[in-house]
């Protein structure tokens, strides 16, 4: 698995350009043990590879 701190848009495209197709998606969100930090939301796609 790989991870970034991109924004949401942005890991899409990075994905399409590298010759995936999309077929699935799902956001969660975790909340740090601190209260003094927001809740990070995480993007998780399903793909399939479409070039060569």
């Amino acid at each position: 698995m790989r991870v970034s701190g991109l924004l949401r848009d942005e890991p899409r495209q990075v994905v399409r350009d590298a010759d995936f197709e999309i077929t699935g998606e799902e956001t969660d969100a975790y909340a740090p043990a601190s209260a003094d930090a927001s809740p990070e939301h995480e993007l998780f796609l399903n793909c399939r590879r479409t070039g060569q």
